[in-house]
């Protein structure tokens, strides 16, 4: 259990990092690196230590919660909020997060009860929603940098969900 859960909590680390990095130049960006690792070195060794399961459950859901923030807070800015397919994708995000955290919650509190009739799968639902989540979730970010930043990329949604980006042009900038 704790080699599926440490990855987790290393994949919020890096979550936070990518946020810090949207704002180029900024003074927390020589300093945030080393405090997530230095945090998540910590969280490493006191899980492996202690095998934290409450504590793990409860830890993530507030590491999620606050990256589910800092998603709608970039959301919230005006040039990513008009540009439609990023809102559509940051949508898109939340939806499939929140599957996942549906299909986790019944495996966790109903796991007894589905299994004596039929095994449903739960907990593999929930790995492929949250890891589809999190593509969709970097993409955002891909796609919020380069709209702050003035980068022009076309989306491409392979059946209307499967996001990926075509680069425009190296050096043409939007204003």
């Amino acid at each position: 259990q704790m080699w599926d859960e440490i990855p987790m909590m290393w994949t919020m680390m890096a979550w936070f990092w990518s946020f810090a990095e949207l704002k180029p130049g900024s003074q927390g960006q020589r300093v945030l690196p080393a405090c997530l690792f230095v945090y998540g070195l910590a969280w490493t060794v006191a899980h492996a230590h202690f095998n934290f399961v409450i504590a793990f459950q409860t830890h993530f859901a507030v590491l999620v919660l606050i990256s589910f923030g800092l998603v709608m807070r970039q959301m919230r800015k005006e040039l990513v909020w008009r540009t439609g397919w990023l809102r559509r994708l940051g949508y898109i995000y939340f939806v499939w997060t929140l599957l996942g955290a549906v299909f986790w919650q019944l495996d966790v509190h109903f796991r007894e009860l589905l299994h004596s009739t039929f095994n449903p799968q739960m907990h593999a639902l929930w790995h492929i929603c949250t890891g589809f989540a999190a593509y969709l979730g970097m993409y955002f970010l891909i796609g919020a940098y380069s709209v702050l930043n003035g980068i022009q990329l076309r989306p491409v949604f392979v059946w209307g969900l499967w996001p990926s980006f075509e680069l425009l042009s190296n050096n043409t900038k939007t204003v």
